[in-house]
């Protein structure tokens, strides 16, 4: 996942990402939105993003 200037955020973890791996495989575009941002020392709990498919 890049913000919007091409920075890497992060990723979808494996576990989480079979949808939208089959969505970019098949050539459609996806967008995320960060929904919450938390402080925490878990760097996997520090974000909450929702996938969009564009259409």
């Amino acid at each position: 996942m890049n913000n919007a200037q091409g920075q890497k955020l992060g990723y979808v973890p494996h576990v989480d990402n079979a949808a939208a791996s089959y969505l970019l495989d098949a050539g459609h575009v996806l967008n995320a939105e960060i929904v919450t941002l938390r402080e925490s020392r878990d760097p996997w709990k520090r974000i909450e993003f929702t996938i969009f498919l564009m259409i």
